[in-house]
């Protein structure tokens, strides 16, 4: 098989994979956004990118959003309008976004850009937000401070019982 159909295949694969996991997220009741599926080949950097999913939930009056895979920035946006508009559908103001399994490497100016334009992507102020990172990642302190700057009320965890409960317990 040639690689140009072994590309093919692996594509077909994944759009398969996703219908999937969108299936079982809908039985479950869960609102579930799957972003575009990059190819696991090697970009001209020499990098791999990995493939990106992202789920958002509603529970308890808290929307939880796990990303997984690379962060781009179109994605994001994709993923923050969606979460902007369940939050006013539901009247919910507390966001929690997992992301330990994401690659967020190179995120310094799309966190900068993202808190920037946040309120116009339907993610307000008033918002209480927990990010829930690996504990070894250094920008997780950074998206804490970007969007605590920018006027936002959040926090960053690496603990998800933690983060959970800050966002209960704010009245």
């Amino acid at each position: 098989m040639s690689p140009f159909a072994r590309h093919y295949k692996a594509l077909a694969w994944a759009a398969s994979q996703r219908r999937q996991s969108a299936r079982r997220a809908t039985a479950a009741g869960l609102t579930h956004f799957a972003c575009r599926v990059q190819d696991m080949r090697q970009t001209g950097s020499g990098r791999g990118t990995m493939a990106r999913d992202i789920q958002i939930a509603v529970d308890a009056g808290v929307i939880r959003v796990t990303y997984r895979g690379d962060v781009e920035y179109e994605a994001t946006t994709q993923m923050l309008r969606e979460v902007g508009r369940l939050a006013a559908q539901r009247q919910v103001d507390r966001l929690l976004f997992d992301i330990r399994q994401a690659n967020y490497r190179d995120y310094h100016l799309g966190a900068l850009r993202h808190s920037e334009e946040g309120p116009s992507l339907g993610i307000d102020h008033g918002f209480r937000i927990a990010f829930l990172g690996a504990p070894d990642h250094p920008l997780l302190g950074y998206v804490e401070a970007v969007s605590v700057n920018r006027g936002y009320w959040a926090k960053a965890f690496t603990d998800e019982a933690q983060a959970e409960g800050w966002l209960r317990s704010a009245t």
